[in-house]
């Protein structure tokens, strides 16, 4: 049984129902590796679905890079290919 934070009601926890932490750390690397498994996940789909749709890429950009100037907050100026 736990104690609810705030309340005076307890619940019964089922171990074979849900994942308990008794740290944040623990917990905290569990989701971060959750996430990273999730977007490369992502990242892979939308690679095959790209690749589907518009074939190969390929190691040349599909459209000319133009070179601009921006103007730096600092007053310096810096070239960029857009």
């Amino acid at each position: 049984m736990i104690q609810l934070a705030g309340s005076q009601k307890s619940v019964p926890l089922d171990p074979a129902a849900a994942e308990y932490f008794t740290n944040v750390d623990d917990l905290r690397d569990l989701l971060v590796e959750r996430t990273k498994r999730q977007v490369v996940a992502m990242l892979e789909k939308a690679e095959a679905l790209a690749n589907e749709a518009f074939g190969q890429p390929v190691d040349e950009p599909m459209f000319e890079q133009e070179a601009t100037t921006v103007l730096m907050p600092d007053g310096t100026r810096a070239k960029v290919k857009i």
